[in-house]
């Protein structure tokens, strides 16, 4: 821009003429854009500024500060579009960079946050009207008197005419945003790559260590040309925590969200301009983000005959403090496993309930049954990731009995082992001693943990150095084989 320079004459001894401000100086503010001084109208600094990595245009250029202003205020990027070059082309060029012009004299009267425009000079001149009031007009401006002046120039205004920067520099007309429906966005959530829903109020984010466990999609509306949008992760209220994407002008997005925060309180996503996270187009409903729940269980006693009374007591841990046992809802699935296998399910019980006494089950066959748990399951309504099973948890392993002798079912020869469960000492017992008899004691996985030849009718077993679990004992004879299963705590 270019500008006449007057002398002025001090009149009273003690007039002090006006200065300009240093280069770099602030000179003004609006809704937190800061206007600077460019030291002087001719200069040129050839220093290009960036805001959230978009240039702005040169420090500290009058046009700077307007495309500063709509970028962070409305999300556009003028300088990337077809309006941007000397002041002077801002309002013919207005309808490619998705503004609208208004001729100065026209039908439509100047309102706050729009550019003022002016040809004149050999550059022309913008600014950012910040108050409008019957007789007149206020603007923040760069590069005119290059001190705090320009943080509230005053121009007069008649109607809808407003009269010059100065007799050089009269006013073409003001820009505005295009005017359409406010942008807005929809939330879908997937998880595990399964069907999009909607993201609905009090879904449930756990903590996965899988990045990809949950994916959100959005859905883009009446977004105006050139505008640029970011999606935040938000406390409830809105407030921005952390930009989860940036500088998007698609229509759709997506991306994996990986949790944050497991504090257990509630957060939104929000669709913002670009850099404006404070101005929100479209909040999400709230959800909860917590560690996933984990769970204690165990049966009383570990060693039971079949039509006996036993006790189930589980406790849910972690998850979200505010909700009932960390976040389950609705109930608990208690079943009977063997082996990895659900055979029954034996009750659909409150989550409040943390105790189940139950019957072993008769049906259960062959004599000594290996491998005998408890799962637990939770089931939860469609606005929770937790899928039925999702989160569970096994009992430790306990066996069953046909009762206090325990009958070999491959031969009349009688074989007692005591106690189950065991701690230290095995004790076994059998009614003869065949010939090279040997005893093996293995894991439900086949490996060998106690190998040696049986040479007395009772024995007792030093078994406190292996693990805890259920295990198969052998006596073999060459001619005939006899196994038991026996619990070491």
């Amino acid at each position: 821009m270019k500008k006449q320079l007057f002398l002025f004459i001090a009149c009273v001894f003690f007039n002090v003429g006006t200065f300009a401000s240093a280069f770099d100086t602030q000179v003004g503010t609006f809704n937190n854009v800061v206007a600077y001084s460019n030291g002087a109208v001719g200069n040129a600094s050839s220093v290009y500024n960036t805001t959230s990595s978009i240039n702005t245009g040169m420090k500290w250029q009058c046009v700077e500060y307007v495309n500063r202003y709509y970028y962070k205020t409305y999300g556009l990027d003028l300088k990337s579009t077809g309006i941007y070059g000397d002041a002077k082309y801002y309002f013919s060029n207005a309808a490619s960079a998705g503004l609208t012009a208004y001729t100065n004299g026209g039908s439509t009267a100047p309102q706050v946050g729009d550019i003022l425009c002016s040809n004149g000079g050999g550059y022309g001149h913008v600014a950012i009207i910040r108050e409008v009031g019957s007789t007149y007009v206020k603007v923040i401006q760069q590069n005119w008197s290059n001190d705090a002046s320009d943080d509230s120039k005053t121009l007069t205004r008649s109607g809808n005419t407003i009269d010059g920067f100065s007799a050089s520099y009269p006013v073409q007309g003001w820009l505005r945003k295009s005017q359409v429906e406010s942008p807005s966005c929809t939330f879908n959530v997937s998880v595990e790559g399964g069907t999009q829903s909607s993201l609905t109020q009090g879904w449930k984010f756990w903590q996965m260590s899988n990045a990809n466990f949950y994916h959100i999609y959005g859905t883009i509306s009446n977004l105006a040309n050139g505008s640029a949008y970011a999606i935040w992760m938000s406390n409830e209220d809105g407030t921005a925590r952390i930009q989860v994407i940036g500088n998007q002008t698609a229509s759709t997005f997506d991306f994996a969200f990986q949790i944050p925060y497991n504090d257990g309180g509630k957060y939104t996503f929000t669709f913002c301009p670009q850099g404006i996270n404070t101005t929100i187009w479209t909040k999400s409903a709230w959800f909860y983000m917590s560690a996933l729940p984990t769970l204690s269980i165990s049966v009383t006693p570990t060693s039971l005959n079949k039509g006996q009374q036993a006790t189930v007591n589980w406790s849910v841990n972690g998850g979200i403090p505010s909700l009932a046992d960390g976040g389950w809802t609705n109930n608990i699935q208690l079943q009977w496993y063997q082996n990895g296998t659900a055979l029954i399910n034996l009750s659909q019980l409150p989550v409040a309930n943390h105790t189940y006494s139950f019957t072993v089950p008769t049906s259960i066959t062959g004599g000594i049954v290996p491998g005998c748990q408890f799962k637990i399951s939770g089931s939860n309504p469609d606005n929770t990731s937790i899928k039925a099973g999702y989160v569970f948890n096994y009992t430790n392993e306990f066996c069953i009995q046909s009762g206090t002798g325990i009958d070999d079912v491959q031969s009349n020869t009688k074989l007692y082992i005591y106690p189950c469960p065991a701690n230290d000492k095995l004790v076994i017992e059998t009614a003869e001693i065949a010939p090279k008899c040997i005893l093996t004691i293995c894991n439900l996985n086949g490996q060998e943990i106690i190998k040696q030849l049986v040479t007395d009718k009772k024995m007792v077993i030093d078994i406190h150095s292996i693990p805890s679990g259920t295990y198969l004992i052998t006596l073999n004879n060459e001619k005939s084989l006899q196994s038991r299963i026996f619990i070491k705590n």
